[in-house]
């Protein structure tokens, strides 16, 4: 009796003739059961039918999720290398299977003066770092997600989910209940936005009428005279 051997995953890709993208020949897209191909050699082949490597990709993907529940590391670099390819690689973003969607309000377009503002100016330093950092091959990228230290992963993390924020109020303010969570996300950060803007002619005032400006500038005070006070009594 030979020696039971037991094998990693449910199928190989080589031995699959129905690609795992689900494009099968005609017979096979309309619930075609397993065949036989012959190869050049004349040895036949065994197929699977779409809905058996359909079926066998979802125990295995189901599989693939429970192990990276439970392992930490791998999920945080997982979602780091989403993340990364999709901010400093946009064109390369189908290389990674977990189906999260970064998206990024262009704030710079939005802006009068994006080259005034000092928040812009960090995010573009950091992302110029990060780009220097990372591999330029996106096969290569969840690879060194891998290798980094978990202080780094998150740092890049924090870096990557930061770009997807929008707390823009635009014409017809869609994002109502986003921009509620943007109020306390400030508010968790304790973000002092003066840090960062500071109302000046050309960036606030020349922008908007003088009945608008009244509330903002400060009172001004005004000297009476001792004879123009009424008297006080007693």
């Amino acid at each position: 009796m030979g020696e039971p051997a037991s094998h990693r995953g449910y199928l190989k890709p080589e031995s699959a003739q129905v690609p795992l993208t689900g494009e099968a020949e005609a017979d096979e897209q309309h619930g075609g059961g397993p065949g036989a191909v012959v190869t050049e050699t004349g040895a036949p082949v065994l197929t699977h039918s779409v809905a058996l490597v359909e079926d066998l990709a979802a125990q295995r993907t189901a599989a693939i999720r429970l192990e990276t529940a439970n392992n930490h590391r791998v999920a945080l670099a997982s979602v780091v290398h989403s993340l990364l390819l999709q901010t400093l690689l946009p064109h390369a973003r189908n290389h990674s299977c977990l189906d999260i969607v970064l998206t990024t309000k262009n704030l710079p377009a939005l802006m009068k003066a994006p080259e005034d503002n000092p928040a812009l100016a960090g995010v573009d330093e950091l992302r110029e770092r990060y780009g220097y950092e990372v591999p330029g091959n996106p096969a290569d990228m969840f690879e060194w997600c891998l290798d980094r230290r978990e202080d780094e992963r998150l740092a890049i993390l924090a870096f990557a989910a930061a770009q997807s924020i929008d707390a823009v109020k635009d014409k017809y303010d869609y994002r109502r209940t986003e921009r509620v969570h943007s109020e306390a996300l400030a508010v968790a950060l304790d973000l002092d936005i003066s840090a960062y803007f500071e109302p000046t002619a050309k960036s606030y005032f020349s922008h908007i009428t003088r009945d608008g400006i009244g509330p903002q500038l400060p009172k001004p005070r005004v000297q009476t005279r001792r004879r123009d006070c009424p008297h006080e009594e007693g």
